[in-house]
């Protein structure tokens, strides 16, 4: 009853030897537990193996909680214990598992843990911990890649199949995604679960394991860590001790965030030292050492002192004289890298306001080499008057070119337009960088002024984001106007208008939320994949219609599939060409709409997710009339996804893994539906009943009859009936 306080334990009959249960025969117990008995047993084959009864149904559905998810990520695992089998027996739950081995005398059978070798051993030699760590480090990765945590990692837990340590109590593992409350045992959990401040996480099961390690290497419990003892050679504690400083660190932040960075600080081996290491090694590993060691050095240090001192100091002038000079390049060396990062955007800007200029001008991109030169021949002073002059200029130019208020905030295309302008300009390398923090902040405010005015006081404003929640559960990004350089097109592109674009690509459930058409191919939570060209605009109509009763559209704007010059601006982060460094996540296969890192405008997945529906580049045409772009890269992709560009022929589905959409609020032809939908390549008469109709021979878009005839409808033709179609 202290294990689960308020249940009431079944009056269960202990199994004996020679019983049956589960279809294994019982040989005898080898453990009990807070929820359970363990025994030792054989299967219907004779194969050996441990099967755990749970004393009361509440207790095997704490257990099982863990069990569900594990038992998929432990079968193909060789450092995770196996489990063959979950059930109910006489009913009460029970699993079959994988037995350890006999680490008895051969008289009675006792299991072989780690805890056991401990106890005869005293302590496990340097190599074989090692060995033991890094295998349990590929089993704790294992599990957390499928978002499993361990929550009890100790000798206890690990036991040896032949020959080999595994991880065992399986029961105890949760989900990431439960409320995971403190497990474990005292001297192996986290400091931050004790305070409240932390959660549990793969940084706790990390910490489990470095405390494991000192245990089993030094003898010592781990309430001990970090006192290291003596006897032990100093390499193998320099070796094998010193990376707990970081496994074992109470701080989290500091702490190995996973089991890779773990692995990477952790030696393989135990290397043989050299007499200078081994100096060195001692020095770290016993205080003693060093104090002694610092007596004689102070001891040396005052006879130097008072033999020598008229010699002392004969080149400190130019000593310091030397460290001042290096400490004012760094300082301007720092300065000018911080300007260098920003100048491939910056060029961009001055060129389309004419401000690359003769070198008597404020600006001039050749100063920046000056700068350099005068870096590298360490000349500091003359580098920081010409790095000063520059940033000056670039100010007083930024200042030039701020926009002026509009004359008039009606809520009218045109102003609304001139408004977006000033936001584009606060986002610019000049406007983001060379403005004062004053003139930011005065150019915000009127700015957000204007916005409210322009929007009538509905939601959706210039400079924010809009949230939609309560029928679709989306986010659209602002996105300012603004200039960048194509990959695609090597040339300067514009964006002279403002618009909002889908923070993730849509998934399967706001696809048939909105359509209420299925989505084909994958799971409602995962991105909506597989898509027509005709799906998209069937989903952008709707969600169209439902913003247009909210009342929160621009004039002449509505939902669309992006064009490339809208997803490369947006990719891009606008401003420059900077493609990232792309970092497929090892659990790519199951990648969902929203993980992983936003870029700079707050959006997800346009590099590592799956190719999105585009329209072409005008300046790109394809050798096939009737064809859209895909762009961004499927996310089991290992290429660079932003720069990847797939035709997309519009009388073909799609299917390779992309068709992916994340729509564009931004500006519409009225009929931009009725033009865009893709009526086939070619068209035939058909005869229904006395009357000849041109009948499209193809409509790539998987809608019931009802539907079909509804976009009938609308683009002016009609569906014929069932019984009456062409001959």
């Amino acid at each position: 009853q202290t294990a689960l306080p308020g249940v009431r334990w079944h009056l269960t009959k202990m199994l004996q030897p020679g019983d049956t249960f589960a279809g294994c025969k019982i040989i005898t117990q080898c453990g009990h537990g807070a929820y359970g008995h363990v025994y030792l047993a054989t299967d219907a084959l004779g194969h050996r193996v441990a099967v755990k009864q749970l004393l009361t149904p509440d207790a095997g559905e704490y257990e099982l909680k863990g069990l569900r998810n594990y038992i998929s990520l432990a079968t193909p695992h060789p450092a995770l214990l196996r489990v063959f089998l979950c059930g109910m027996e006489n009913g009460l739950p029970f699993y079959v598992m994988e037995a350890a081995d006999d680490g008895g005398d051969g008289t009675e059978y006792v299991p072989d843990t780690l805890a056991l070798r401990l106890k005869r051993q005293g302590r496990i030699p340097a190599q074989e911990a090692l060995a033991i760590c890094h295998s349990l480090l590929d089993g704790l990765e294992t599990m957390h890649r499928g978002k499993l945590l361990h929550r009890d990692v100790k000798p206890e837990n690990v036991i040896f199949v032949g020959g080999r340590p595994k991880l065992a109590d399986p029961g105890l593992t949760r989900n990431l995604a439960q409320t995971l409350s403190v497990a474990g045992t005292p001297g192996y959990i986290a400091p931050e679960l004790f305070s409240g401040e932390g959660t549990v996480s793969p940084c706790t099961d990390i910490y489990a394991l470095g405390k494991l390690l000192y245990h089993i290497v030094t003898g010592l419990p781990p309430e001990k860590y970090p006192l290291l003892p003596e006897g032990i050679p100093v390499s193998e504690l320099y070796q094998v001790c010193r990376p707990l400083l970081r496994i074992c660190s109470s701080n989290p932040a500091k702490r190995c965030r996973n089991c890779a960075e773990c692995r990477a600080i952790l030696p393989q081996r135990v290397q043989e030292h050299g007499p200078i290491r081994r100096f060195r090694d001692a020095l770290y590993v016993h205080p003693s050492f060093r104090h002694r060691l610092l007596a004689y050095a102070v001891m040396i240090l005052v006879l130097a002192v008072l033999c020598g001192v008229g010699v002392v100091g004969v080149k400190t002038h130019q000593g310091i004289k030397r460290k001042r000079l290096e400490k004012q390049v760094a300082v301007v060396r720092e300065e000018f890298r911080e300007l260098e990062w920003k100048v491939p955007a910056l060029l961009l800007q001055l060129d389309e306001l004419n401000e690359l200029t003769d070198a008597t001008a404020a600006w001039n991109p050749m100063v920046l080499r000056k700068i350099s030169e005068s870096l590298q021949n360490s000349q500091p002073e003359e580098a920081a008057l010409a790095l000063k002059a520059t940033l000056d200029g670039l100010g007083r130019i930024a200042q030039r070119h701020i926009p002026q208020p509009s004359a008039s905030t009606e809520p009218t295309a045109e102003n609304f337009l001139a408004s977006a302008r000033g936001w584009g300009y606060l986002s610019s390398p000049l406007g983001k960088h060379f403005l004062t923090p004053e003139q930011q902040r005065n150019l915000r405010t009127r700015l957000e002024k204007e916005a409210d005015a322009l929007s009538g006081g509905d939601t959706l404003r210039l400079g924010k984001d809009y949230h939609e929640s309560e029928h679709h559960r989306f986010t659209m990004a602002f996105l300012p106007p603004g200039r960048f350089t194509s990959i695609t097109t090597l040339r300067l592109q514009k964006v002279d208008y403002p618009f909002w674009i889908q923070n993730m690509e849509i998934s399967g459930e706001q696809f048939q939320h909105t359509t209420h058409l299925s989505v084909r191919h994958n799971t409602p939570q995962q991105a909506a994949e597989y898509l027509c060209w005709n799906d998209a605009l069937q989903y952008c109509r709707r969600l169209t219609d439902v913003l247009s009763k909210y009342h929160v559209l621009p004039p002449d704007y509505g939902v669309r599939p992006p064009t490339e010059e809208e997803w490369e601006y947006a990719a891009l982060g606008g401003w420059g060409k900077r493609l990232p460094q792309r970092d497929i996540p090892e659990n790519a296969r199951t990648q969902l709409p929203g993980q992983g890192e936003p870029n700079g405008w707050g959006l997800y997945n346009l590099d590592d997710n799956l190719s999105e529906i585009v329209s072409p580049y005008p300046q790109k045409p394809s050798a096939f009339r009737d064809a859209v772009v895909l762009r961004g890269e499927n996310y089991k992709s290992k290429h660079t996804g932003l720069a990847y560009r797939g035709l997309y022929i519009l009388d073909q589905c799609h299917m390779v893994g992309g068709g992916g959409l994340r729509p564009v609020l931004g500006p519409i032809a009225e009929d931009f539906y009725k033009n865009s939908w893709f009526r086939g390549p070619t068209m035939q008469p058909c005869r229904i009943g006395e009357a000849v109709y041109a009948g499209w021979s193809v409509c790539f878009a998987y809608l019931p009859w009802n539907e079909a005839a509804e976009l009938a409808r609308c683009v002016g033709a009609m569906l014929p009936e069932e019984n009456s179609l062409p001959e």
